[in-house]
């Protein structure tokens, strides 16, 4: 029997292993682990980005082949989340055992994986 595959394990290939899934040691939830920096895994929109901001949250910019980068206000205000012409998720910090839900969106990253793999599993 062959092993499921794991979550967010495109994520690896399309940023060039600078993003990976993982589970979080704190509360077991699956996490985007990047430069550092522990995400949610739910790529946000730009409501839900700004909620995020609102309760104390950085967020972060995972786009393909490139680096990732914290947002500023600039970014933020001038590049909202889901507007950009590349394929571009933006991302916010995780908090153990959180329970705020904020606006998502369908991952950009993903679909431009799919595009070239369609037996990529989904989140």
């Amino acid at each position: 029997m062959m092993a499921a595959a794991k979550p967010l394990a495109w994520l690896a290939d399309i940023t060039r292993n600078r993003a990976r899934g993982r589970r979080c040691p704190g509360c077991k939830a699956w996490v985007v682990q990047v430069d550092g920096a522990t995400l949610d895994p739910r790529a946000l929109t730009a409501v839900g980005e700004a909620l995020a901001m609102l309760d104390g949250r950085h967020t972060y910019e995972v786009a393909r082949f490139t680096n990732v980068k914290r947002r500023n206000a600039y970014e933020i205000r001038h590049h909202p989340a889901t507007t950009h012409k590349m394929p571009v998720d933006i991302y916010a910090t995780h908090l153990c055992n959180s329970t705020p839900e904020y606006p998502t969106c369908e991952s950009q990253l993903q679909a431009a994986y799919l595009a070239k793999d369609p037996e990529c599993p989904p989140y």
